[in-house]
């Protein structure tokens, strides 16, 4: 895949993402086949991405267009993320380590100390490897910690593992 991105002065920035169109031959099955788990398998979900770098939400967005049934919504500070997964109630949280109000990590801490949030997914995605940054967020209730640039097919596996187990919180009817 690539990533172009375009900035005009005084008319601001496009973003193009273009991926590989990869195709699946599943036309082969035998009664001895497990069921593997796709993207047919669980319906609608809410995904809530704490981000303030622009072309991470963007890449973020082109990545989740894999997965038409999760709805993203996005926040760019730490207090606006707080307020919004509260209202939201998402499915899980992508969580970005450094942004321009609070880190990750506190918002990580509110998340988890407060009833109606802290049992929502958390999944860092950040460009921090530090391995005690890792086991701090680990060890403060985070699910897993992605490091940028992240895997796609590694993010992708673990957001169906997540949202595989979860209800669905929107779209009556649907399930």
């Amino acid at each position: 895949g690539s990533l172009r991105v375009q900035s005009i002065a005084g008319q601001g920035s496009s973003f193009t993402l273009s991926l590989p169109l990869v195709e699946r031959n599943d036309s082969a099955h035998s009664d001895l086949d497990e069921p593997v788990a796709t993207l047919s398998t669980y319906h609608r979900r809410r995904v809530h991405y704490v981000e303030d770098n622009e072309t991470n939400v963007e890449v973020m967005r082109g990545i989740l267009a894999q997965r038409p049934q999760i709805e993203l919504s996005v926040s760019l500070t730490g207090l606006d993320g707080l307020a919004a997964i509260r209202t939201l109630r998402p499915d899980v949280i992508l969580l970005d380590m450094h942004l321009p109000d609070i880190s990750g990590m506190e918002l990580l801490r509110h998340l988890r100390s407060e009833g109606a949030t802290a049992s929502i997914p958390v999944v860092v995605v950040s460009a921090d490897a530090l391995q005690a940054q890792v086991n701090e967020a680990l060890q403060l209730g985070a699910v897993r910690y992605l490091t940028k640039p992240v895997n796609v097919s590694d993010l992708l596996s673990i957001l169906d593992d997540i949202l595989m187990g979860t209800d669905t919180v929107f779209g009556e009817g649907i399930i």
